[in-house]
């Protein structure tokens, strides 16, 4: 996989190929974040995605946060209108919340930069 540099253009057929992922379901994440100013959508022949800035300065959270699936993590699990869950009130509890804490930490400590290093480590190997 090529290296992920700020200034590189990705297309998202080239990023659907590497992550074996439909393009269409790529592209509208892509377009999402190029609307919320993470990526820079470039249209027309060699066209694609780059990044705004660079990927160590942009937390996975904001990422979760532009998809709106950040607060998806502090629901119950089942849909249940309770804050917070209970272990006598639910069976899953316990997994759950501690799901919720290890998720959060993760993508409050780590950035699209270190998930880059760790993709292109895995596609070269």
């Amino acid at each position: 996989m090529k290296r992920f540099k700020r200034n590189h253009v990705f297309s998202a057929a080239y990023i659907s190929e590497q992550l074996q992922i439909p393009k269409e379901f790529i592209s509208k994440i892509l377009q999402t974040l190029a609307l919320k100013g993470i990526l820079i959508s470039k249209k027309g022949k060699g066209g694609g995605f780059s990044f705004a800035v660079n990927p160590q300065q942009i937390k996975l959270k904001t990422i979760f946060d532009s998809l709106g699936h950040t607060k998806k993590f502090e629901k119950c699990l089942f849909g249940r209108d309770v804050d917070p869950c209970s272990e006598e009130e639910c069976m899953v509890c316990s997994l759950w919340t501690t799901f919720n804490k290890e998720m959060t930490y993760i993508i409050n400590n780590h950035t699209l930069g270190n998930l880059c290093l760790r993709l292109e480590t895995d596609f070269n190997n």
